[in-house]
């Protein structure tokens, strides 16, 4: 139990490292990628979201299959074109151990990122960068010399759009992040990870402004002891585009350094 606990964990720290895709120029003939990007930009350009989705894992391997799922709403209040305001809610459930239940709230202003879990109240310095790409889980870097396959197909007033990517990617982007090597990377106490395709599907509406993104991808994690083989898939939708307003509680200066609380 303890070994399958660390690897959840750990899948969830993986999906938080997933970033948002950077833009792109709207050629003549526009491609699937080229309107998923620009679908993208479309939210990112937004001077305020709320977005609400939800992360599922299916992971089995010598021991007993366990399901992780963690619910989550993000808002995002951009207060210049290089600063903002975040508030993140998650909660981290295992639908086989019914007593783990793991409630997550961040806030992001002015420099500082506060998260309050498990009665820890707790504060570190953070980039206006790196809580943007915190708060753009589901949302994939990914360049189209990646792309697999692409398609789309209306769907009621916008379109639907489907790209596969290849999995070898997902180990570029943590390369990148952590170090290792394409397509298999190894993370802290030697625990390395594999990625297979990546599926996402995305609808935009009528304006090609983005609304809903599915992904769907299948992992091996294995720490020498022990291999789990996980099923991942993350949906993100759009709930308000502008008008969103996040309220910060009255006690952030009663949240200590992360250092003085060991975490």
């Amino acid at each position: 139990m303890k070994k399958v606990f660390s690897l959840v964990l750990l899948s969830f720290i993986v999906f938080s490292c997933i970033i948002a895709c950077s833009a792109c120029d709207k050629g003549k003939d526009e491609s699937v990628y080229e309107m998923y990007v620009n679908a993208l930009k479309t939210l990112n350009d937004s001077d305020s979201t709320l977005l609400k989705g939800e992360v599922n894992a299916v992971m089995g391997g010598e021991e007993n299959l366990a399901n992780l799922k963690i619910g989550m709403t993000i808002a995002k209040v951009m207060r210049s074109d290089n600063d903002c305001d975040i508030k993140m809610e998650m909660l981290l459930e295992m639908t086989e151990y019914p007593d783990i239940e793991v409630p997550i709230t961040m806030y992001f202003k002015d420099g500082i990122s506060y998260t309050e879990t498990m009665g820890q109240k707790t504060k570190t310095a953070m980039s206006a960068e790196e809580a943007m790409s915190q708060a753009n889980i589901g949302l994939v870097d990914f360049s189209e010399e990646a792309v697999k396959d692409e398609s789309f197909k209306k769907a009621n007033d916008g379109k639907e759009l489907l790209i596969t990517i290849d999995g070898n990617i997902m180990g570029e982007v943590m390369e990148q992040s952590l170090g290792g090597v394409s397509g298999i990377f190894t993370l802290g106490n030697g625990v390395e990870m594999s990625f297979q395709d990546i599926i996402i599907t995305t609808v935009v509406d009528k304006n090609s402004e983005f609304r809903l993104i599915n992904m769907s991808f299948d992992t091996e994690m294995s720490n020498g002891d022990e291999t789990m083989n996980c099923a991942f898939s993350v949906m993100m939708e759009v709930v308000q585009k502008g008008g969103v307003t996040i309220e910060f509680p009255d006690d952030l200066d009663v949240y200590k350094e992360s250092a003085e609380t060991g975490m």
